[in-house]
Order: C-alpha cells, then sequence, then structure tokens
C-alpha cells in the first residue's frame, strides 16, 4: 500500500512542468487565505463551535482538492489525446 507521501508525490509528477512551481505556491496560498479568514471570523463571532471546527477542515482540504483537480484535467487531456 502506497504512503500519502509516495500518492501526493506521484500526483505531482502527473502535473504538467509549468504547474509543479506554482501549485505548492497555490496550496499556501488557499491554505493562508483560508486560516486567515477563518480568524477573522473567529475575532467577529467570539468562540467556534463544532461547526466552525467543521469549516476549518474544509478550508484547509480544499488547497489538496484543487491539487487533484489539477492533476484530473491533465490525466483526461492525456487519455482524450489518446484516443482522438
Amino acid at each position: 500500500m502506497a504512503s500519502l507521501s509516495h500518492t501526493i508525490k506521484s500526483d505531482f509528477r502527473a502535473l504538467p512542468r509549468h504547474f509543479r512551481g506554482e501549485v505548492p505556491k497555490l496550496i499556501v496560498l488557499l491554505n493562508g487565505v483560508s486560516l486567515f479568514l477563518f480568524w477573522v471570523y473567529i475575532a467577529i463571532q467570539g468562540v467556534v463551535g463544532e461547526v466552525g471546527f467543521v469549516a476549518l477542515i474544509l478550508s484547509i482540504s480544499l488547497a489538496y482538492l484543487l491539487v487533484m483537480y489539477l492533476v484530473l484535467v491533465q490525466r483526461l487531456k492525456k487519455t482524450l489525446y489518446v484516443f482522438f
């Protein structure tokens, strides 16, 4: 069974070369923005309950979902290129 780090590395290798440097920057940017907005929400609303914690987890996972989307699109392009 492949480890998570191996899976992530292979997913990054599936990206086009010009995306490889940009995607990690995009992940850091999205995580930073989501965490900043979460802390702004805490400052405005006060103590965060269970819903706020779930929102934090979802916002952090957004960056990885974006990478998976880019990888999927790239793989589909390669597959469709072979058939058409």
